[in-house]
């Protein structure tokens, strides 16, 4: 595992709730907790940081719809097989 991705899932375990899914706020966000001299490493930790944040919520999503489509079926229906 590269550096950058190893240091980004180090940064959102410890800090789990701080971040989102704006990249600028991210940025901003970071700077509070770290100091990364290298401008490059800096924007690919914010960009991995924001991609899992928007992966994660992305998720969040499809699990509300999954359960959405469960309470509409209701208790005695059946499912249905796909």
């Amino acid at each position: 595992m590269d550096r950058v991705r190893r240091l980004s899932q180090e940064i959102l375990q410890k800090y789990p709730g701080m971040f989102g899914t704006d990249y600028t706020a991210n940025k901003a966000q970071l700077a509070k907790i770290a100091t990364v001299h290298s401008k490059m490493i800096r924007n690919k930790l914010v960009g991995k940081i924001t991609k899992a944040m928007i992966a994660a919520s992305a998720d969040a999503e499809e699990g509300k719809a999954e359960a959405g489509q469960e309470i509409e079926q209701g208790a005695g229906a059946e499912p249905v097989a796909a």
